[in-house]
């Protein structure tokens, strides 16, 4: 069958989406399916091919369409962005056509085409109540996605939950921690406490960084990721701190070898609406993978994946509960490394393995 994949993203991008969108087509394709992904030629300064960039091997076709790009003008053009892309793509066909963009798919299900409409959070304006009443099926990130779009009426026949993947053999790393730290330059006598990701406030960032200033002399807080904006402003707020490292962005195919290197892997998220409920981070199932101790939020849509048998909670947006949780866990090392096992054992629920919504497609066909 043939797929249609609509994605108004610059590409690549250094925002999780991009990895998200390019591992989802790769994997439809390995399951059979006849790919096409389209974007537009938005301007990035990341210079590598996308396929490359993500480690993604090269099975689907990418196509780029130039369209007016108005994004610099705030959120009105953005839309009016949006808009014309999805107008600009009217000419593509498929047997289904999936996109996360709502003005996108919108043009697509006015003409009567089978769109699938992937959501990662709850929104519900006047497009994207057309959007998900008139889409042949759903496809959530979570199930705290899906039981939103139920409360707003739509059957939760029609709705599949499909949680983000992770390349498990990308983590499996020969080389020790300390090896690792020799390689990236950071500190060999240190114990690394890390996370990966934006620097945005609802990631949790702050209440990470502000966990640092109760942790021991010998711990060090390492933040991987994040724009050049973001980055300069995080370290204003906190670049001149003893234990904490702001790295700023780094290539994703690095970041296996970021937190092979780390004692503890944090994911901080606030107790805020995307992220309470309906956020499905793929940082998460690499930290599965990766096979170290994690500290999360106490949020309900982490603790769909994540339980007291493979990871360890703080209060969110408690920078003391987290610090509390941080030496616990350096002071538990068989506990750590028991839950840290078991986390790895769980990363094989999470692959990019995407047989059974192919047949879904196939169904609707």
């Amino acid at each position: 069958m043939n797929i249609l994949y609509l994605a108004f993203i610059r590409l690549p991008t250094e925002k999780a989406h991009g990895a998200q969108i390019m591992k989802t087509c790769e994997a439809l394709a390995n399951d059979g399916a006849v790919v096409e992904l389209v974007v537009p030629n938005r301007k990035t300064h990341i210079k590598e091919n996308p396929f490359e960039y993500y480690s993604v091997m090269n099975i689907f076709l990418l196509k780029k369409y130039t369209t007016p790009d108005l994004t610099s003008f705030g959120f009105l053009g953005f839309l009016f962005s949006q808009f014309f892309f999805g107008m600009r793509t009217i000419f593509n066909h498929a047997d289904v056509i999936i996109s996360q963009d709502e003005l996108v798919l919108l043009w697509h299900i006015l003409l009567g085409r089978r769109c699938v409409y992937e959501v990662h959070n709850g929104r519900w304006n006047r497009v994207s109540r057309v959007v998900a009443h008139r889409s042949v099926l759903l496809v959530a990130n979570s199930q705290g996605t899906k039981n939103f779009y139920v409360a707003h009426g739509i059957p939760e026949s029609k709705i599949f939950v499909q949680p983000n993947g992770v390349d498990i053999e990308r983590f499996d790393i020969s080389e020790t921690s300390e090896e690792v730290r020799h390689v990236l330059r950071l500190p060999i006598d240190k114990k690394l406490i890390l996370y990966t990701g934006h620097l945005y406030d609802w990631k949790g960032v702050d209440t990470l960084a502000e966990s640092a200033q109760s942790l021991p002399n010998n711990a060090v807080v390492v933040f991987v990721g994040g724009t050049e904006s973001d980055m300069r402003d995080f370290k204003d707020r906190y670049g001149g701190k003893e234990n904490i490292l702001i790295l700023g962005h780094r290539p994703n195919s690095s970041i296996p070898l970021y937190l092979r290197s780390a004692d503890v892997l944090v994911l901080p998220n606030n107790k805020i609406g995307e992220s309470e409920q309906f956020t499905s981070p793929m940082k998460l199932f690499e930290y599965l993978a990766a096979g170290k101790p994690i500290i999360a939020s106490n949020l309900p849509s982490v603790r769909e994946v994540l339980d007291e048998q493979n990871a360890f909670f703080f209060s969110a947006g408690d920078s003391d509960s987290l610090a509390a949780m941080i030496m616990d866990v350096l002071d538990a090392p068989n506990e750590s490394s028991k839950r840290a096992a078991r986390a790895r054992r769980d990363a094989e629920k999470y692959t990019w393995d995407r047989e059974v919504l192919v047949q879904k497609f196939k169904e609707l066909v």
